[in-house]
């Protein structure tokens, strides 16, 4: 019996041991390429249902009671792992390597009939957001603060190996297995720039206060500061969802959240899901029409509070942005109690090509991301507290320690991304291609760290007294930031032979307040009447005789100034500057056998002389956006109310001065947009000059006699044509945006835009003026009837991508009784058309 006891004990001792010597384990670290933990992988025992998924530290324990040989690990965006188990007990790191990014495709098609907005069902759910959309988000807390970090990456995409091999060279092998991959064309793309911000944000809604504190900056890779790329960096500066309109690249799109959404949207109701309390909605939105400045998109509407939950945006190719490619927007919100949804991630991203929109063209793409987090709420500020502004003039002071972005940054974000760039900021061969890009669009090319050369469609031009005319222009350029900043040029015309030049200087001499001051110093000709307001004697690099390479008629109507000025401006509140100007000019007719000056001064004749004057003005331009923190800082391309208000004063005597006189002069300009029926851009100028002035001192009507479009010119008249010392002229022109074109047949294929214009100047010119005329010009003035011009125009001409163009057709009122044109060889033509180019987003 012992024995028998003895040997089933043996037996048992011998199972377990067989047991325990069978089972297997396994415990580890899932990390991504770059070593970082991966929360959520699946891990199982190969050919079983054994398995576990990674806690958020990437960390995985499994026990199986039998020998396995295999380990398997499964997560979607990375290739699949397996990994051989040789021991019973395994400790392992794994490397997931990314691969294709699947996603769930629903197609939902565009209804092909378009029902009444009481028919539709999604019309009840949007009527209800319609009445809260006010207080919908932020708008619906009194007093709030949040953190919110951004990422802005700019890069190249749609790049083929053999574009790779010739750029990356001895590169390209260990780059090419990081760089991200086009799954659907199988092309590639790499990250230029990388800008990182870290934001403090404070609101009261109840107050109206706001304030937005900028901690920490990162900016890895290289710096591109060429027209192209600052355009598409500000594309998306500010975009609301809850507005009637979207407001991208400078284009007005009809919101799918507006009250007038049925207008331009269809809407389908799609599903219905019960939430914990109340319903979600999902609604797709399409455009009616293919060329509306609209969206294709979805979104998820939360009930009882018909708050947004998610939206997604993008844009249809038939849009036809100059330069865009691709658009996409997406919004996303969570719930911080049972019924408030506020931003969580935001989401843009946007490719753009010169050419075409093929899908394999090379283009530069632009992602932003924005995480926004730790929200606190009735935490009071007092107002003092908003109205303080924390301003970092120099971004060095901005950079922070890695440990802080460890901090800052949701989960590694951009690890991979500045690794690239670690990588490719020294390539020669990279730094060309943006430096091309920038002098291509930007008209700029370096010649040495701090000098460029530009712009180089100003290098060519004609006029008559100068024939072909070309000209080398150049500027100082660092960075935004410069606090010095020169600019000039030097142009020869090959009928006079004469060398013509200009320079001028800037210097910021104060961040806060920002006080600038400048000088100038040129001589060169001018064209007087074809701008009647400026704020700065400081060059005009846009004048009229640096531009016109083709004219209508003959100008002799040129005068040579040399001219001496300096300048400052202040910067009294955000918006609001004040400035003065000393300008010394000499002046003389460009063509005195032509054109001439004489003008009677108290018996004595004049037929060159001196102007002294000192003048003073002030301008507020509410709501523009400002960047840069240098002497030139750049303005936004939003719409922006201007108001501009100038004093001059010619004084006798100083500096030489023949002219004793003041004016007054007021600009108020006012872009305004009105939805989907466009943008009307609106502006008026009033003047009046007391005093005895020869004719190029006073008013003469803003022209261009060029067949290209100038802003705020009349273009059916000649230089000097009409001249007054009291007038008020209106510009107006009216943007549709594809409103009218887009809705008759035939014309919606061909993705133009129209545009009606309409301008009027009215005038007088004092008796003792015209009686001190000496000069052979006629003194007119539209004083009895305006004179005006009238149009319309097509826009957004061209082929593919590129539709830059616009044609305008002009045609002009009655001319008064009696009325005689100083240039009767240009004769006066009824009827115009005009050729713009617009290289814009």
């Amino acid at each position: 019996m012992p024995r028998i006891i003895n040997y089933s004990l043996f037996l048992v001792i011998l199972i377990a041991s067989n047991e325990l010597l069978a089972q297997t384990s396994a415990v580890g670290y899932v990390l991504d390429e770059f070593s970082k933990p991966i929360p959520f992988a699946n891990v199982l025992f190969e050919g079983t249902t054994i398995g576990t998924i990674t806690n958020k530290k990437g960390y995985f324990e499994l026990k199986s009671p039998k020998k396995q040989t295999q380990l398997k690990v499964i997560l979607l965006g990375f290739e699949d792992q397996s990994i051989p188990l040789i021991k019973n007990t395994n400790y392992l790191n794994i490397t997931l390597k990314e691969g294709e990014q699947l996603q769930e495709v629903v197609v939902i098609k565009k209804p092909k009939k378009h029902l009444k907005k009481r028919e539709n069902p999604a019309y009840k759910i949007l009527k209800e957001v319609w009445k809260r959309k006010a207080n919908l988000g932020l708008n619906q807390l009194g007093v709030y603060e949040f953190n919110s970090y951004s990422a802005v990456e700019l890069g190249l995409n749609n790049l083929d190996t053999l574009f790779l091999n010739k750029v990356l060279g001895k590169q390209k092998d260990s780059i090419i297995q990081i760089i991200n991959q086009n799954k659907t064309n199988k092309l590639f793309y790499i990250p230029l720039n990388l800008k990182e911000q870290h934001r403090k944000v404070y609101g009261d809604t109840k107050k109206k206060k706001y304030r937005s504190d900028l901690k920490g900056q990162r900016i890895s890779g290289i710096q591109p500061n060429g027209f192209f790329f600052k355009r598409i960096e500000k594309a998306f500066k500010e975009v609301d969802v809850f507005q009637e309109t979207v407001v991208i690249a400078d284009r007005s799109f009809s919101s799918p959240l507006a009250k007038t959404g049925f207008f331009n949207y269809d809407y389908v109701l799609v599903d219905s899901l019960a939430a914990k309390k109340g319903k979600e909605y999902s609604i797709y939105f399409f455009p009616r029409r293919e060329g509306d400045l609209a969206f294709k998109g979805n979104m998820t509407i939360e009930s009882p509070s018909y708050a947004l939950k998610d939206i997604a945006l993008t844009i249809n190719k038939n849009i036809n942005l100059n330069f865009v490619r691709n658009l996409n927007i997406e919004f996303e919100y969570e719930k911080v109690n049972d019924s408030i949804y506020l931003p969580a991630k935001q989401y843009f991203g946007s490719d753009f090509t010169v050419l075409t929109k093929n899908t394999k063209e090379k283009g530069i793409y632009l992602k932003k991301t924005v995480f926004f987090s730790d929200y606190l709420l009735d935490n009071a500020k007092s107002l003092d507290f908003y109205d303080t502004k924390i301003v970092y003039r120099n971004e060095k002071k901005l950079r922070k320690e890695s440990g802080y972005w460890k901090h800052v940054e949701p989960e590694s974000f951009s690890t991979k991304t500045r690794h690239l760039l670690t990588q490719l900021k020294n390539n020669r061969k990279v730094k060309s291609i943006t430096q091309n890009i920038n002098f291509l669009t930007g008209g700029y090319k370096n010649i040495t760290s701090w000098l460029q050369f530009g712009r180089w469609w100003d290098s060519f031009n004609f006029n008559n007294i100068e024939g072909f005319r070309t000209t080398f222009g150049f500027r100082t350029f660092q960075s935004l930031d410069n606090r010095f900043r020169s600019s000039g040029y030097v142009g020869y015309g090959f009928k006079s032979k004469k060398v013509k030049y200009g320079i001028d200087a800037r210097y910021l001499i104060s961040y806060q307040p920002r006080i600038m001051v400048g000088a100038i110093y040129s001589d060169d000709f001018e064209q007087l009447g074809s701008s009647l307001f400026s704020t700065s004697p400081l060059l005009d690099l846009r004048s009229t005789v640096r531009r016109n390479l083709f004219s209508r008629g003959n100008n002799y109507y040129l005068t040579n100034e040399q001219a001496f000025g300096i300048t400052t401006d202040w910067e009294a509140a955000k918006n609001v500057h004040f400035g003065f100007n000393l300008e010394i000019k000499k002046i003389q007719s460009g063509a005195p056998d032509v054109y001439s000056l004489s003008f009677d001064r108290g018996g004595t004749v004049l037929n060159s002389f001196q102007n002294t004057l000192l003048s003073a003005y002030l301008q507020l331009t509410p709501n523009r956006n400002v960047y840069g923190y240098g002497v030139n800082q750049k303005f936004g391309k939003s719409k922006f109310l201007s108001i501009s208000i100038k004093y001059t004063k010619g004084v006798k005597g100083l500096f030489n001065g023949d002219f004793n006189y003041d004016q007054f002069q007021i600009s108020y300009i006012h872009p305004i947009r009105l939805g989907f029926f466009g943008l009307l851009r609106a502006n008026f100028e009033l003047g009046k000059t007391f005093g005895k002035l020869p004719n190029n001192l006073l008013n003469a009507l803003p022209t261009n006699q060029g067949y290209s479009l100038e802003k705020r010119t009349f273009a059916l008249n000649n230089y000097y044509d009409w001249i007054t010392d009291t007038y008020l002229i209106g510009h107006f022109e009216q943007h549709f945006n594809g409103f009218i074109l887009n809705k008759i047949p035939l014309f919606n294929k061909l993705k133009l835009r129209s545009l009606a214009t309409f301008r009027f100047a009215i005038g007088t010119i004092s008796q003792e003026n015209r009686l001190a005329n000496r000069s052979n010009i006629i003194y007119n003035a539209p004083s009895e009837t305006p004179y005006f011009e009238y149009g319309f125009g097509i826009e957004n001409i061209g082929f593919e991508n590129l539709r830059i163009f616009r044609l305008d057709f002009i045609w002009r009122g009655a001319l008064p009784n009696g009325f005689i044109t100083n240039s009767p060889g240009n004769g006066l033509p009824k009827f115009g058309i005009r050729i713009g180019v617009k290289p814009e987003i």
